[in-house]
């Protein structure tokens, strides 16, 4: 009884062992494709590797890109306020140069020589001609701002017949 229980036993351990290598084997086997597997996706996540990175290079120029252009666009609207700021001035000093002229209009009208002849006919008056200077503004104000009305000054001169 003892010798069978020890057979027994032995078939057993056999069996055991036989399924053991067969298993081993099989594990062997699962653990070789893994090994091949693995082998096939370094290279793929080596290129993921890669390309996050150039992602990374590229998301960061997009980043300088865009804070150039917005300091491009400030640049802009620098030079917009002051292209506004600019056009106000001369829309004054358009107006101020347009009221000065009235004002020379007048003075000139001094200069004015009488009408004569068939000029008179013809409705035409002969003016004598002058050479302009245009003074600054500056200059233009002081010489306007000296307190003579010259409209009636050329009216005194030529005997209250202008206007």
């Amino acid at each position: 009884m003892v010798a069978t229980e020890v057979r027994r036993l032995a078939e057993r351990s056999k069996q055991a062992a036989v399924e053991i290598g067969k298993i081993s084997g099989d594990s062997r086997g699962i653990a070789e494709r893994a090994g091949a597997a693995l082998d096939r996706m370094v290279p793929g996540i080596q290129r993921s590797a890669a390309l996050v990175q150039e992602i990374t290079k590229a998301s960061q120029g997009q980043a300088e890109g865009t804070a150039q252009i917005t300091g491009a666009i400030r640049q802009l609207e620098k030079i917009i306020q002051q292209n506004a700021s600019s056009s106000e001035e001369l829309a004054s000093s358009a107006e101020e140069i347009a009221a000065q002229a009235e004002e020379l209009q007048g003075a000139v009208a001094f200069f004015r020589t009488g009408e004569s002849g068939s000029q008179q006919e013809a409705g035409e008056s002969q003016a004598a001609t002058f050479p302009l200077r245009v003074l600054p503004s500056s200059a233009a104000s002081a010489a306007f701002s000296d307190g003579i009305d010259y409209v009636k000054f050329a009216n005194r001169v030529n005997g209250g017949n202008r206007p």
